[in-house]
């Protein structure tokens, strides 16, 4: 749904506005939108699959972690917009691991971010940034990490 916009009239009570049910049927209804889209910010996708090519739904989640070992495998990602950023956590053994990164835009640029790569002998998070999500010219970031619990920055 499109936000809804109230008419508030020209002037003060001039009459040419909503009337005040159907004013706070359209916000009602803009807040129920609002709140229904928030879980997919905050939502988690455990995936225990290995190899091979895993779809990343950035509509549905917003944080992904792969277990298991790990072999060769493409995280396709999909469906992400435009200032939009997801989360992937690998979690699991990565000693053999060969990870790529493909979207589902018809033409894109993914570009990394720093130096770092892969560390197979530790945890990675990578994070992924949408900058742009014109199908013909996506594109994406991303930064990868090897991450430990550690409270102090």
């Amino acid at each position: 749904m499109a936000q809804q916009s109230i008419n508030i009239g020209t002037t003060a009570n001039d009459g040419t506005g909503e009337t005040v049910r159907s004013a706070f049927d359209k916000t009602n209804d803009n807040f129920t939108e609002l709140y229904a889209d928030k879980t997919k910010f905050t939502s988690k996708q455990d995936i225990a699959t290995t190899s091979g090519t895993i779809n990343l739904d950035a509509s549905s989640y917003s944080i992904f972690e792969l277990s298991g070992t790990l072999t060769t495998v493409t995280l396709n990602i999909q469906n992400m917009k435009k200032g939009q950023a997801i989360d992937v956590l690998l979690s699991g053994t990565l000693s053999s691991a060969v990870i790529t990164l493909s979207d589902d835009f018809t033409t894109s640029a993914i570009n990394r971010v720093g130096a770092t790569e892969l560390d197979t002998a530790a945890t990675n998070i990578i994070q992924v940034l949408c900058v742009d999500d014109n199908d013909s010219d996506a594109i994406l970031t991303y930064a990868i990490a090897a991450y430990a619990a550690d409270t102090t920055p």
